[in-house]
């Protein structure tokens, strides 16, 4: 049975985990996949699982379709949804009184879940990167920033000390042509 308790890895449903205790998982180092007769796994280490759940026919019996796509009621569905794709079918129906285009659309259509839920759980942790490096940029950025305004009131207040010694030099240098000046005009007689 699925464990429908929310896992820490899982984002389907605020953490429900598609793929509880291993159940489907890929391990590299050995290529052990747990559905039987599926062992080839893509590149990316997914693989659909094998369909061994119950459908809980309370539950579903229990859902108005028609309110969930009227209200938007994503909830329902995310409380459904394993229910829908992970069942076996099977299992829960004779086949043989089914049309067979109905069971294919209807596997079909399981796979389609359990693939676009593995699609959002690789979004989900490829965002959750994303956002863990914007904030270790954003960190680095604010050190950075702090840095560079600690470097900048140094140096103007450097520059201001040196402003004030040059302001003074100049101030002597005035004070002196001026005091110049005024020995250049000065004419002195000397009386024989």
């Amino acid at each position: 049975m699925m464990n429908n308790q929310p896992a820490s890895g899982g984002v389907y449903g605020g953490g429900f985990n598609a793929y509880p205790s291993g159940v489907g998982a890929y391990n590299p180092s050995n290529g052990y996949s747990a559905y039987p007769g599926f062992e080839a796994v893509n590149r990316f280490g997914f693989a659909f699982r094998k369909r061994a759940e119950r459908i809980d026919w309370r539950r579903l019996a229990s859902v108005d379709v028609d309110s969930v796509a009227r209200n938007l009621d994503f909830q329902i569905l995310q409380d459904n949804i394993s229910n829908v794709a992970f069942c076996s079918l099977e299992t829960e129906l004779d086949l043989r009184s089914v049309d067979q285009n109905y069971v294919k659309l209807f596997k079909l259509s399981q796979l389609m879940i359990e693939y676009l839920l593995h699609s959002q759980d690789y979004l989900c942790s490829k965002m959750q990167e994303v956002q863990q490096e914007f904030i270790k940029e954003k960190s680095e950025h604010e050190t950075t920033k702090k840095e560079v305004v600690e470097k900048m009131k140094s140096e103007i207040s450097d520059l201001k000390k040196e402003l004030n010694q040059r302001k003074k030099i100049i101030a002597i240098q005035q004070q002196l042509l001026h005091n110049g000046n005024e020995a250049i005009h000065t004419v002195y007689f000397y009386c024989p």
